[in-house]
């Protein structure tokens, strides 16, 4: 019997997201944070229905002490112009260690959860990876000792 591996969409997803528009200003971001620290910002363009990058309070921190180039006031500047692009997608009939795969080869700063249809199911944050990874280990663990007692008992 091998390792108990969760699907993504028995997992527990993280609901600390916002929806935003690429034209929203950092300021706007920055409120939007205040609230939630914990908080990701999706970037999500309704044209071309399709996400285009995240933003975190770590990122407001890194574009203000040093603004990328071409950003001379940050304060009037588009989040599309300083959000991370390196977004990932995943089925979340996946399971953990595909997306441990995906996380370890290609390191994204947001995975986002798509249905059977590709339709958006939600946000992996992770928390939740490392959450369902300890539950696959606790999981692993409590089997090992089960067949270990079984056999002594044999």
């Amino acid at each position: 019997m091998g390792k108990v591996d969760l699907l993504l969409k028995e997992v527990g997803h993280h609901d600390h997201y916002t929806v935003v528009d690429p034209d929203m200003l950092v300021p706007d971001a920055a409120k939007i944070l205040k609230d939630d620290p914990s908080d990701v910002l999706l970037i999500y363009d309704r044209e071309t229905d399709t996400f285009l990058g995240s933003f975190y309070l770590s990122d407001l921190h890194r574009v203000y002490a040093n603004p990328p180039k071409g950003v001379r006031k940050i304060h009037k500047t588009m989040i599309s112009k300083v959000m991370n692009t390196n977004i990932a997608v995943i089925d979340w009939d996946a399971n953990i260690s595909q997306a441990w795969a995906l996380v370890s080869t290609k390191r994204p700063s947001a995975i986002l959860l798509v249905d059977e249809s590709k339709r958006f199911a939600g946000y992996l944050a992770s928390e939740d990876l490392w959450a369902a990874m300890e539950h696959m280990e606790r999981t692993d663990e409590a089997a090992k000792s089960a067949r270990k007692t079984t056999k002594s008992s044999a």
